[in-house]
């Protein structure tokens, strides 16, 4: 990326959203900044509010108050939850097909070729082979990739314009555990900000890499964060996504709401 490491890309003052002012917020007093090397997980029950957030973010809708600040020309992009069917793919063209609907920049990741011709076809191959989509994988219609082929040609999508940032909303939903790990694989390599709102644990412990005393499993990952959204506030988990689940855990036995 473009950004220094200690550069904020997202900064996030005192929001809050409601659906409708008759209604309570979802969440409000929302405080935090996102570097551009950051990796964090937002955790909590569904319904609370954390899409919403995502929405928020990305510049899909305005908070009811309080202010975003994105950095001028952070680019952010996002893993769509129902990528297959939905926003990114379209199960009737081919990889290749994919890549050649992007916009054609210099500063995407295969360049700027003249269109149609041998040497931008070799380009996007060649880009569509980092993520393990080789031969005639590339050439096939997307139906008749693997899930876990289908997500790779998705995060080739999503990657192509060199994003600074990624956003992912419950990435793994519906996913068989070789998918799972192919995401996982193919986002290792990502040096920007990853965003992740996620309940899968293994997912979270690999791509996050959150611990509670800034060590990482991987001594090349920077430490990842673990957010909660509960109770209309969003606040930094200081504990693993394991401990979570414990805290959790006691609270429902308890008939607490968390």
């Amino acid at each position: 990326g473009i950004f220094s490491p200690t550069e904020n890309l997202i900064s996030v003052k005192d929001a809050s959203f409601a659906w409708s002012e008759d209604q309570p917020p979802l969440f409000e007093k929302v405080d935090f900044t996102i570097g551009s090397r950051a990796r964090i997980a937002i955790l909590g029950k569904n319904g609370c509010g954390k899409t919403s957030l995502l929405n928020i973010l990305v510049g899909d809708t305005d908070p009811t108050t309080g202010k975003v600040s994105r950095h001028l020309g952070c680019r952010i992009a996002r893993l769509q939850q129902h990528h297959y069917k939905g926003e990114q793919l379209d199960p009737n063209l081919t990889p290749l097909e994919h890549m050649r609907r992007m916009p054609q920049e210099e500063t995407s990741s295969v360049g700027l070729h003249d269109p149609e011709t041998r040497q931008e076809e070799t380009a996007q191959r060649s880009f569509l082979s980092n993520f393990g989509i080789v031969g005639t994988r590339a050439v096939l219609p997307v139906r008749y990739l693997s899930g876990g082929q289908r997500m790779r040609v998705a995060l080739a999508v999503v990657l192509y314009r060199r994003p600074d940032m990624l956003i992912l909303d419950e990435p793994t939903n519906h996913l068989d555990a070789d998918t799972v790990r192919a995401l996982c694989e193919a986002l290792s390599t990502f040096e920007g900000a990853i965003l992740a709102v996620s309940h899968d644990e293994s997912f979270v412990n690999k791509v996050i890499n959150a611990s509670v005393d800034g060590s990482t499993k991987d001594p090349n990952a920077l430490p990842g964060e673990l957010w909660v959204m509960s109770k209309q506030r969003l606040q930094r988990f200081d504990g693993s996504f394991k401990e979570y689940k414990k805290m959790i855990t006691k609270k429902v036995l308890a008939g607490k709401d968390f």
